[in-house]
């Protein structure tokens, strides 16, 4: 869980020093290992919803212990948008479970259908590190009806796993192309750069 000093959720990681990303900060609840990394395979595979409103409440609670809960508020947020083949398998986009509880207790709008992905992708989890940019590469437009409604706006994405971040900074990348002033990750669990580097 988010320990206290000195403001862990807001420093800038080496990746995103060398190589400055579309989006602007990423709040995270929690490091993806164990027992914390369960709670995200009981969501995704045992389709224990009752889990997303847990872990949007966990993001907020981040924000609110950055002390910077306010300035952290966007316009609206997002989720992450599953395939269509993906979302009919599983039934539900667990990003989306988890952004209505962080949007209500945030007190913003939540917009379903923003953005969407474009084609289906491999699961992320199923490719190896240095293909998962190749991966997600031009797979997500933006829905005509919401051109307009981004420009110099302020725009959260609301993921369950940040691993190398490809995905996120694919979508907050689009968002920018397209008018987006500022753009916030809110993600229940990240991956840890030691794991990542032994996958």
């Amino acid at each position: 869980m988010p320990h206290s000093a000195p403001d862990p959720n807001f420093l800038l990681c080496g990746e995103c020093l060398e190589h400055t990303p579309s989006f602007d900060e990423t709040v995270v609840a929690v490091n993806y290992e164990p027992p914390l990394d369960q709670l995200v395979h009981l969501l995704k595979f045992q389709y224990r919803l009752a889990l997303a409103p847990l872990m949007g409440k966990l993001i907020y609670q981040a924000t609110v212990k950055s002390g910077r809960s306010s300035g952290l508020r966007p316009d609206f947020i997002i989720a992450v948008p599953l395939g269509k083949t993906r979302l009919i398998e599983r039934g539900f986009n667990q990003s989306h479970e988890i952004a209505k509880k962080l949007a209500k207790l945030m007190k913003i709008p939540l917009l379903s259908d923003l953005v969407y992905r474009n084609r289906e992708t491999e699961k992320q989890s199923t490719v190896s590190f240095q293909e998962r940019k190749k991966n997600v590469h031009n797979a997500f437009d933006l829905a005509e009806t919401g051109r307009f409604s981004i420009k110099e706006k302020h725009i959260g994405i609301v993921d369950d796993v940040m691993t190398t971040g490809h995905t996120l900074e694919e979508i907050a990348r689009l968002l920018k192309k397209s008018g987006a002033k500022r753009v916030t990750n809110f993600v229940f669990a990240r991956t840890l750069p030691k794991t990542l580097q032994e996958n």
